[in-house]
């Protein structure tokens, strides 16, 4: 408590971060409340509205009696996570907005407004995740550096989403849910009848976007380019598509065809089966790469750097290997047993143990057991008529 007594706590409307809100005014912190709209959902047909979300925020910060706030980053977030990932949809890549609004606004935009206009000692979120300084940042030490290390809680663990977090944020970041079940933090809510924000659902993705509608609301800003979806073991020509950016790999496509690549422009290529192989790969090319601490001296100095790795939130750690590919900001990841259906444009997340230690973009995937050669090429295809 010594270093940091003031603590701004982003609060979305959820549960989390309303136990989190608690267990600090509990420690005896000076807690704020902020909450953050990050789009402008004002026009945009099948788009959640904030207002409730603000409202349950707002009805938190007057149940325990501290400061309300809210601020925007809708023009921050539109520059720095929206466009991204259109333009990524837009040659066929499968970004990942969490990451990216953790990144940039979350731990960003949010971070430095609390320091700079709140003038607060540190900032404190509901994300299932544990600070190597403690929950409360009891064990600071500035001469040593913050690690970011998984919840306790492994089903609801999020630092595969925190894991372009920088160490400059994270050492004055709590995470006071992170020691906790999901069930124990439910718990607490009913206990404190904190029941608007139990009945709130967990969101993920772009959070202000309905799943189901998700589609519809792409299609205002990535132009449909329809052309055709191709078997990949014949070449023929099975179907018709909207648009690739409708279609990601390893999802159905039409009777019993998986999506397994696309050519960027307007072909996808689609294998029988779910588990086609030229839906695994051994390998994956890697670019943007961050590290929380810093870059691995094993990777610096040796061949091989051994760790484990996540490709998609709640999927098993692999053990893998990183070799810096010479002459490039590219870095090759191998492992022994194969990958299922990684999406390029999705971030390859690295853990020693327990430890999250940095993450890269995936901009695309190593050789699968069946060689892609006009993946990427323009020749002619046959029509097969019997499988649209």
């Amino acid at each position: 408590m010594s270093y940091f007594k003031r603590i701004a706590v982003g609060l979305s409307g959820g549960i989390d971060s309303a136990v989190s809100a608690l267990l600090l005014k509990r420690k005896g912190f000076d807690v704020i409340g902020v909450h953050m709209k990050n789009w402008d959902d004002r026009d945009d047909s099948g788009v959640c509205s904030d207002t409730k979300d603000a409202e349950d925020a707002k009805w938190v910060c007057n149940r325990l009696e501290i400061p309300y706030k809210e601020v925007s980053f809708v023009k921050e977030y539109w520059n720095h996570v929206f466009e991204d990932l259109i333009a990524h949809y837009n040659v066929g890549m499968t970004p990942n907005p969490d990451i990216l609004c953790n990144e940039f606004i979350k731990f960003g935009s949010f971070y430095r407004y609390c320091i700079q206009n709140l003038n607060v000692d540190a900032i404190a979120t509901g994300h299932y995740a544990q600070s190597s300084y403690g929950p409360f940042l009891e064990m600071f030490d500035s001469s040593e550096p913050v690690k970011l290390v998984r919840a306790v809680d492994d089903r609801k663990d999020q630092t595969f989403f925190l894991s372009r977090i920088s160490q400059t944020v994270l050492q004055r970041c709590m995470f006071p849910v992170g020691v906790m079940k999901k069930s124990d933090v439910r718990q607490i809510g009913e206990d404190n009848e904190f029941h608007r924000n139990l009945k709130r659902k967990e969101s993920s993705g772009i959070c202000f976007i309905e799943p189901q509608t998700f589609q519809r609301f792409l299609s205002r800003y990535v132009l449909d380019k329809p052309g055709k979806i191709v078997d990949v073991d014949t070449m023929k020509i099975v179907g018709d598509h909207r648009g690739i950016h409708h279609w990601t790999i390893g999802q159905r496509c039409l009777k019993n065809y998986y999506v397994v690549d696309n050519d960027g422009k307007d072909v996808i290529f689609v294998g029988l089966r779910r588990d086609h192989p030229a839906l695994y790969c051994r390998s994956l090319v890697l670019t943007d790469e961050h590290w929380i601490v810093e870059k691995p001296k094993e990777l610096l100095e040796t061949p091989l750097f051994k760790c484990q790795v996540r490709y998609m939130h709640g999927k098993p750690l692999k053990d893998c290997h990183l070799v810096d590919l010479p002459d490039s900001d590219m870095i090759l990841l191998d492992v022994d047993e194969p990958l299922y259906a990684v999406a390029p444009g999705q971030f390859a997340v690295f853990y020693l143990d327990d430890v999250c230690i940095g993450c890269a973009r995936i901009i695309f995937n190593g050789p699968s057991d069946v060689s892609l050669p006009s993946a990427h090429s323009s020749t002619d295809r046959e029509e097969d008529n019997s499988c649209i």
